[in-house]
């Protein structure tokens, strides 16, 4: 694959449409409610940073996976991050679980150039990424998630 100034070439050059909502029966008797993903891609400028909210409804369990692909135009590498968080809303504000995992590729020499903050603001699960770099960036960052609601 061809990559393009933006880094991402042809894998990232629309936006992308998402799920279409449906329920899942669970042995239990709950069902999971496959929602829309929310993705974005963009550019985060030196010493900047970007956020996606992710809004709870109520009484509802989410459990989300956060990808982010981001790439430095000065660099011949990715950094690629992941992660498991378990969220659900108690009154007015979202409460979070997060697995352990994070980054899974970081440039050699990058570490602490870019950061992802997985955290709560309001109603809202937040994803943030940093970029401590000198240079613009690009980025892909996909939210995945699944809810049920709480018994």
């Amino acid at each position: 694959m061809a990559l393009t100034n933006e880094g991402f070439g042809s894998l990232f050059n629309r936006t992308f449409e998402p799920a279409e909502s449906g329920e899942t029966a669970l042995p239990d008797g709950f069902t999971v409610d496959v929602l829309p993903s929310v993705s974005d891609r963009s550019t985060v400028l030196a010493a900047g940073n970007s956020t996606l909210n992710v809004p709870l409804e109520t009484p509802v369990w989410y459990s989300m996976a956060v990808e982010i692909l981001l790439k430095n135009a000065t660099q011949g590498h990715y950094y690629v991050y992941r992660n498991l968080i378990e969220a659900y809303r108690d009154g007015g504000v979202a409460v979070l679980h997060a697995s352990n995992s994070g980054v899974i590729e970081e440039p050699s020499g990058g570490f602490g150039l870019y950061t992802v903050v997985i955290g709560v603001s309001g109603n809202n699960v937040t994803v943030r990424l940093n970029n401590g770099s000198p240079n613009s960036i690009s980025f892909a960052r996909y939210v995945g998630y699944t809810r049920k609601p709480i018994p």
